[in-house]
């Protein structure tokens, strides 16, 4: 990355509410982009370090970058939430929303920035677009955060701007991201954001990916959820194939060279279970294996179970329509074959005649 930022009188300020992890790399980037950073932290030992130009968190080149930008005047710290916001075009939201004992999302943080926010907003005129970078659960925008700012801001847009920075290559990932994504509902919100998002990711090469708030909420979990899939999928065949005297990075290392299916789009669309000749018998087959082994493969043995219960939603969907007649197109496990081995479509008729 260079170290000469960007530049332009007509780059806004940001105001970054949380200077943790997320807050600090995304401020000291956002800096570099041409923006002007207030940082807000409330934790009196990480607002001394930004103070001083010190990042609160370790990130190669972080601290370099921070202390840069500091210098230049392009990245601040407060803790007077205020005073930041009335400074600020842009406001990003990135505190924690950490996992509580029965494994639900404490929003307790975002909820009291929610409302410091709205007080501080509250008599303002100037337009403002507020992101939160925060990782929530879906609804959380519609029902919790825009509701309480437009109540006394009208002029405020909001949405959901999911970050998607790796610990490690978190400055790499800010210039070279997979996608830029926003999720908001109100029409008018869209086109603020829309034109606040081109600004401060002007000259970074990325599919722009605008969205519900919903959807964008989802669409961040779902992100992590597969990373993990990946590398438990990934560590269960390589105990498979260690049990079974192949080398398990050889295995992997193939599996990875088909960019058509394995790598790929193909399969991640939302529908109706699997079936076939393939799939149900080969997954059985490899929980027999570790059986054998003694081994367990919990990732790998819910795949039917899940599979099953993708049927049972079919059959609970028709049902709920209340209607005997029901019209199958096809009952092949999939389009463009005869094939009626394990297909779900046959198991989907049975079990509706079965009710009738």
């Amino acid at each position: 990355m260079s170290t000469t930022p960007n530049s332009s009188k007509k780059m806004p300020t940001v105001t970054m509410i949380g200077m943790g992890y997320v807050g600090a790399v995304s401020s000291a980037a956002l800096a570099w982009q041409g923006c002007h950073v207030i940082g807000v932290e409330v934790n009196q030992a990480k607002l001394r370090m930004l103070q001083c130009g010190q990042s609160p968190v370790f990130e190669p080149g972080l601290q370099e970058l921070t202390a840069q930008m500091h210098a230049q005047g392009a990245l601040d710290a407060t803790d007077d939430m205020c005073a930041a916001v009335k400074q600020s075009d842009i406001i990003m939201i990135a505190v924690g929303t950490p996992s509580n004992h029965q494994g639900q999302v404490n929003l307790d943080a975002i909820d009291r920035v929610t409302d410091q926010l709205a007080m501080a907003l509250h008599f303002e005129i100037k337009p403002r677009v507020v992101m939160i970078r925060s990782t929530v659960p879906p609804g959380t925008i519609a029902t919790r955060i825009a509701p309480k700012l437009k109540a006394v801001c009208p002029n405020v847009a909001v949405c959901h701007h999911p970050e998607f920075l790796r610990e490690g290559s978190a400055l790499k990932d800010w210039h070279q991201p997979p996608m830029i994504v926003w999720g908001c509902d109100d029409p008018a919100d869209r086109v603020a954001v829309d034109e606040a998002m081109h600004k401060i990711y002007k000259g970074i090469d990325a599919p722009h990916l605008p969205l519900g708030s919903r959807e964008s909420e989802l669409m961040k979990y779902a992100c992590n959820i597969y990373h993990a899939v990946k590398i438990d999928f990934a560590n269960e065949i390589g105990a498979l194939a260690s049990a079974m005297g192949a080398d398990p990075a050889a295995v992997m290392n193939a599996f990875c060279h088909d960019t058509k299916l394995n790598i790929s789009p193909a399969y991640l669309k939302p529908g109706f279970a699997f079936g076939g000749s393939c799939l149900p018998k080969d997954t059985r087959a490899m929980m027999g294996k570790a059986r054998e082994f003694g081994m367990d493969i919990p990732l790998i043995s819910s795949v039917l179970s899940s599979n099953v219960a993708q049927l049972k939603r079919g059959v609970d969907m028709v049902l709920q329509q209340g209607r005997q007649r029901t019209l199958m197109l096809g009952l092949t496990f999939k389009p463009g074959t005869d094939d009626l081995r394990e297909s779900p479509m046959v198991e989907l008729a049975e079990q509706l005649l079965g009710k009738g």
